[in-house]
């Protein structure tokens, strides 16, 4: 609710994203999936050093997939503004790229 009040669209809510190079598909908390932009809510972890090993290589995979994680604790809903200008220039910058791909010539 925070982003969509600070104006951004309405990410889809755990979206499947397939990572081809580990042949994995993960479920992210939000998504924008054309830009590819998928901020997460990492609440109280109360995980094992196996957790935490599992949730790195998700990460790395997920990045290698081309995802741009934002990752917010409890301590960031205190600033909301924060959350929505990090939301926004990742969007903004993926954008971006993608309209400069579009008209390259090579």
């Amino acid at each position: 609710m925070i982003l969509v009040q600070g104006g951004l669209p309405v990410p889809r809510v755990n979206p499947e994203v397939y990572c081809p190079a580990a042949g994995v598909k993960y479920r992210v908390d939000m998504g924008y999936v054309k830009e590819k932009v998928g901020p997460e809510y990492d609440g109280a972890y109360h995980g094992t050093r196996e957790q935490m090993r599992l949730d790195a290589r998700r990460r790395a995979q997920l990045q290698e997939a081309g995802w741009m994680l934002i990752n917010f604790t409890d301590a960031d809903l205190d600033n909301p503004k924060q959350m929505v200008r990090l939301v926004e220039s990742a969007l903004v910058h993926r954008r971006a790229m993608r309209e400069s791909s579009r008209t390259a010539r090579f």
